[in-house]
């Protein structure tokens, strides 16, 4: 890849959503900006291409601004599956349907091996209007209890719908509130997504009580997608990392209390 093509589709890119009013899947030209910037950054992540593009004076813009774009995109996105999956007659063959299912399957199970026992219980910040993720370690473990925190009060009421929907509500819990704030008692497992905006959000009051805490973000040139977290205080080690993949573009990196 040639650097000055890589910086003028970053350029185009950017232009081209910024423009946008609607980032849901009904507008085409945003499926295929968003379809065409997953496929290019996987690709050149797994060739150890464009790191440096972040710091390249004229993507400046783009790298302040595709991140944050990216995450309004992906919010409409689950919000737009998550009352197609509620208003369909067939639910679990929708929720299947979701295009990124199976990455997120993969993802999930893969990120849970790492611990190397099942969780029991489990917090997600930034769980979305389709609280993906909980529903998988709902179905793969079946002993995990869930809570999933969501500032946004829109999307809760989306996400304690689906819960509902397949009567996971026993099990899973959805609290409108932010993390910084959130009271819990211990858990097991924090799970922190790439979406979520507070990037200092190790800091907050849960982080003391969890055993674990395992950060989605971005590396390298997938930062102009997702952003990379803060490091976790001094309670915290890195144990492992899950790189980005042909399949899933964020990485994984799992912090165990010292």
């Amino acid at each position: 890849m040639i650097e000055a093509d890589a910086i003028h589709f970053l350029k185009t890119t950017h232009c081209r959503l910024a423009r946008q009013q609607d980032l849901s899947p009904n507008n085409s030209e945003v499926n295929h900006c968003f379809g065409a910037l997953v496929s290019k950054l996987k690709q050149w992540h797994m060739d150890g291409f464009g790191g440096d593009l972040l710091n390249h004076p004229d993507l400046a813009e783009a790298a302040r601004d595709l991140p944050r774009i990216c995450a309004r995109a992906e919010y409409e996105m689950e919000k737009f599956w998550s009352q197609k999956i509620i208003d369909s007659k067939a639910p679990n063959a929708t929720l299947a349907s979701f295009p990124y299912y199976n990455d997120y399957d993969k993802l999930v199970t893969d990120e849970v091996a790492l611990l190397g026992c099942s969780p029991r219980q489990v917090l997600f910040l930034g769980s979305g209007p389709l609280p993906l993720s909980a529903l998988v370690v709902a179905k793969r473990h079946p002993d995990a209890n869930i809570v999933c925190i969501e500032r946004d009060e829109a999307a809760c009421q989306l996400c304690r719908t689906i819960v509902d929907l397949f009567d996971l509500d026993a099990r899973i819990s959805v609290v409108n509130s932010d993390a910084n704030t959130y009271n819990s008692d211990s858990v097991d497992l924090i799970v922190c997504a790439a979406l979520i905006e507070d990037f200092n959000i190790f800091d907050s009051i849960l982080a003391s009580r969890a055993e674990y805490i395992l950060a989605r973000e971005g590396d390298g040139v997938v930062e102009f997608f997702y952003r990379r977290h803060c490091q976790p205080n001094s309670l915290f080690c890195l144990a492992t990392t899950l790189n980005s993949s042909e399949n899933k573009l964020v990485t994984s990196k799992l912090y165990r209390k010292c």
